[in-house]
């Protein structure tokens, strides 16, 4: 139904239907072999997928970690922050988020346009 409407759509399985993409959802580090095919990696820094005034940031290091693990093993990242209902972000995560931008602003070659493997 979803490509009737939008052919070009790129989609995702979280309901356990065949998507576009093999997914690894949440926090969890990246292991083992280099990944074939379309794979995302998808993890909120704020320890749930929406709002909520008592989470705390993920460290950058633990960040880091995820999306460095990421790029070896030939995965894409997303990253996900909750917005409060005004559609702001905590200073927390708006730092964090600014801190792997920084990351990426000097370092983006070595990512972008890349392919894991040894």
């Amino acid at each position: 139904m979803v490509r009737k409407h939008q052919p070009g759509i790129v989609a995702t399985s979280p309901s356990g239907w065949t998507g576009d993409s093999a997914s690894d959802d949440g926090p969890s580090v990246p292991s083992g072999a280099i990944r074939t095919g379309l794979v995302e990696k998808v993890f909120t820094v704020d320890g749930t997928w929406g709002y909520n005034s008592g989470a705390t940031a993920m460290g950058y290091v633990t960040a880091m970690d995820i999306l460095v693990n990421c790029w070896v093993r030939n995965m894409t990242a997303m990253v996900n922050v909750g917005p409060d209902r005004h559609g702001t972000v905590s200073d927390a995560r708006a730092g964090l988020l600014r801190r792997i931008g920084t990351f990426m602003a000097s370092c983006g070659r070595s990512v972008y346009g890349i392919r894991g493997g040894p």
